[in-house]
């Protein structure tokens, strides 16, 4: 009985003291990771989520890999902040590599000597004290880039009327390392020039050339011909090549049997959607009064479109600027004959002009994607 009864009493004991058990404390968890500014925690036991509080910053280099003696530019940026991004702390993370000049979100580097990859870092921070860093890699190598490749030359049109005008010429290389200098031929050209692309006076059929080159010398020599024709009147090119688009022209005169100021009444154009640019041939007739006046590129039988016009002395020219040059749904521009108002398109008896037109929104873009959008054109005759 005695056995029997301390036995029962330890086991009664023993399930007691498990019962009223006090739990271990709870664990204390640090982790640190220089690149966030704090955490958050989500989620609920069992499973937690530990948030980095940090900005997402970026440093680019320009160039990347330059040569002994160039500098290279960094530009770091940062998003995903509140308020302005501060920038500090550049540095040159990788021994034997050229300090970096740090001011705000831009720092320079350069070395006299073949070394790298460099490894350059900024850190960025917004109002809310949140920050993250940025790296770049340069090298800087004696290793001279490859000659350029794959070079071609694209006019912005490839035929002119009688009389000629001006065309665009434009190089672009697809291979090798980036052209530095280009040399041209062909009558009217500025050559050697650094830009890739010039405008020319074309007054009879030539033959153009470039050949792009950098410090390995010289790359593949491109040509490409520009064809001025007789006949006069409205004779137009097929096609312009317009900011690297190729538009289908609709010839306004040929659909109006218009040619000579003033219109009595609106010219209507038919047919003109977005993969068109329509132009109109225009020769002011002299008699008139040499006051300004107004000529109205407005809608016809569509809702309002984005569209560019402009006027040239050639098809597809596309190098005026104001007042001769709209971007808008009804361009409007001011013009004399024989007048000299420094806001107006100042014509004289006699000249050939071209109204150019295209469906464009301001940034880029068909502004008529589908079936036409159609304009009228309504020169006011001098008062």
């Amino acid at each position: 009985m005695t056995q029997s009864f301390f036995r029962a009493l330890f086991a009664s004991l023993a399930a007691t003291v498990m019962f009223v058990a006090t739990p271990a404390p709870a664990a204390t968890l640090t982790f640190t990771d220089n690149n966030c500014a704090s955490f958050s925690v989500t989620g609920s036991a069992p499973t937690f989520t530990l948030v980095c509080q940090s900005l997402s910053c970026t440093l680019s280099a320009s160039p990347a890999a330059p040569t002994p003696g160039q500098t290279t530019t960094m530009t770091a940026s940062c998003s995903g902040g509140t308020g302005a991004i501060t920038f500090s702390n550049w540095i040159s993370a990788t021994g034997g590599c050229p300090p970096v000049n740090g001011a705000g979100a831009v720092g320079t580097a350069m070395s006299g000597i073949a070394v790298g990859p460099c490894t350059y870092r900024v850190t960025g921070t917004d109002t809310a004290s949140l920050s993250g860093t940025a790296s770049a890699n340069v090298t800087w190598s004696s290793t001279p880039p490859a000659v350029p490749s794959g070079c071609t030359l694209t006019p912005s049109t490839a035929s002119l009327p009688a009389g000629g005008g001006n065309v665009t010429l434009t190089s672009a290389c697809s291979g090798g390392g980036a052209p530095t200098s280009y040399a041209w031929t062909g009558a009217g050209v500025v050559t050697p020039t650094a830009a890739n692309s010039q405008i020319v006076n074309v007054t009879a059929t030539t033959t153009f050339g470039v050949t792009p080159s950098n410090g390995s010398g010289a790359g593949n020599t491109a040509t490409a011909g520009v064809t001025v024709g007789g006949g006069g009147g409205g004779t137009l090119p097929a096609t312009c090549n317009i900011g690297g688009t190729t538009y289908n022209v609709l010839d306004l005169n040929g659909q109006n049997s218009i040619g000579t100021l003033p219109f009595s009444t609106p010219t209507i154009s038919s047919g003109f959607g977005g993969s068109k640019v329509l132009i109109a041939t225009l020769i002011p007739p002299a008699g008139l009064s040499t006051k300004t006046n107004t000529m109205t590129v407005y809608e016809w039988g569509s809702a309002s479109t984005s569209r560019k016009a402009w006027l040239a002395r050639s098809p597809c020219d596309t190098s005026g600027t104001y007042p001769y040059y709209q971007a808008t749904s009804s361009p409007v521009f001011n013009y004399t004959i024989g007048g000299t108002d420094s806001s107006a398109v100042n014509m004289q008896p006699g000249e050939k002009w071209y109204l150019i037109v295209i469906n464009q929104k301001p940034f880029g873009g068909s502004s008529c994607s589908s079936g036409s959008c159609d304009v009228g054109i309504k020169w006011y005759p001098p008062n």
